[in-house]
């Protein structure tokens, strides 16, 4: 089953960060995206750049996914972001982290030259419409590229779309990997049956 959805109306997507020198710089971002309602570039008011938008909608759907307690074999005290094949929205997501913690775990950034890696990462994103593995991992919540994406078994699939970054989830593929998806989540998203909609 797939969903999709709009991540600019979670309530308290703002204030997530703390004890982080960036904590006002953060937030002050999220409330902008809020009053743009994730325009990217291209919509009529100040134009939020895609890597920066993509960005935060990661940070988010990690606030918003439970991995399983013994997901992770490294340290338990970070919550590894993982990109493969999307340097520079690494660079951005790193930029705009710096100090940040998710709950009791520290935001770490990693690049992936190779795929054998990802069993070392929480979250991994890929520019791609195929995920990048091939098939779920226990405690890997894939980001990628369009429906198509949750389609092929991904978890979450952003799609830009009348001047907004949306998404669409694949909840069977979230069952696959042990993740929960938070109820405020899926909330805000129509259920689309056995195929993904464009809407």
């Amino acid at each position: 089953m797939q969903v999709t959805g709009l991540l600019h109306d979670l309530p308290g997507i703002t204030g997530l960060i703390h004890d982080t020198s960036n904590r006002l710089l953060l937030s002050a971002l999220l409330g902008f995206l809020l009053l743009t309602s994730a325009q990217v570039s291209g919509a009529e008011s100040e134009p939020v750049g895609i890597n920066t938008l993509k960005a935060v909608y990661l940070f988010n759907f990690a606030r918003f996914v439970e991995w399983p307690a013994d997901s992770q074999d490294g340290d338990v005290n970070k919550r590894y972001f993982c990109f493969y094949g999307a340097d520079h929205l690494a660079r951005t997501f790193a930029e705009i982290t710096v100090g940040a913690w998710l709950g009791e775990r520290q935001v770490m950034v990693r690049r992936l030259a190779r795929l054998t890696d990802a069993d070392q990462c929480d979250l991994l994103y890929t520019n791609d419409s195929v995920p990048p593995v091939g098939g779920p991992i226990e405690g890997l919540l894939t980001v990628g590229i369009g429906p198509s994406f949750v389609r092929n078994g991904g978890v979450i699939g952003l799609v830009q779309k009348d001047q907004h970054l949306r998404f669409k989830v694949n909840r069977g593929a979230a069952v696959a990997a042990k993740l929960t998806i938070s109820s405020h989540l899926l909330s805000l998203v129509l259920v689309s049956g056995a195929e993904v909609d464009d809407e």
